[in-house]
């Protein structure tokens, strides 16, 4: 579904088109629905595709995590880690964060990729490992806390605010 197209899903599943062509044969079988529908902007999910889509992004994430080391070694890992920054993060904190992971595992890989519109989603499809994002406490800013996805676990890493600086004028 999120693809739209059966060659870039069997790519990013790691499996020939033939293999996907033929599983989604049998979904269309099982679902007695074609569950997606040829148009010029690729195939379009049908209303059962949609209505079935959380549930079954909802048991591949459970499945995910029934695969997930729960003994981490920091020291033997060879993981390659994705992380997600706004700009200014480069500097300030992904400095940090990176002496202190490569101090603790250091043949793990880092990368990393500027935030963006999309980064909230890749991180619940854990496409990205981690985000370092800005959110404000203004309720007239775009990016509040208060609309942080749920299930997105977050922890305050740095608090800051905005400060003038002004020359007082003396006149003579």
């Amino acid at each position: 579904m999120e693809e739209r197209n059966v060659s870039r899903a069997a790519d990013r599943l790691f499996l020939t088109q033939s293999a996907v062509s033929k599983q989604l044969t049998r979904l269309r079988g099982w679902f007695d629905d074609p569950l997606f529908e040829r148009s010029p902007k690729g195939l379009l999910p049908t209303p059962k595709a949609l209505q079935i889509a959380p549930q079954v992004e909802s048991i591949l994430l459970q499945v995910d995590m029934l695969s997930w080391q729960e003994d981490f070694d920091p020291g033997e890992s060879e993981r390659l880690f994705q992380f997600e920054l706004v700009e200014t993060a480069y500097s300030s904190i992904y400095s940090n964060v990176v002496i202190e992971a490569l101090e603790q595992a250091p043949s793990i890989q880092l990368k990393t990729k500027t935030w963006d519109q999309q980064t909230f989603e890749r991180l619940l499809k854990r496409d990205a490992d981690f985000g370092i994002g800005m959110v404000e406490y203004d309720e007239r800013a775009s990016n509040q806390v208060h609309q942080l996805p749920k299930d997105l676990e977050c922890v305050e890493l740095v608090r800051d605010y905005s400060v003038c600086l002004m020359r007082q004028i003396i006149q003579h």
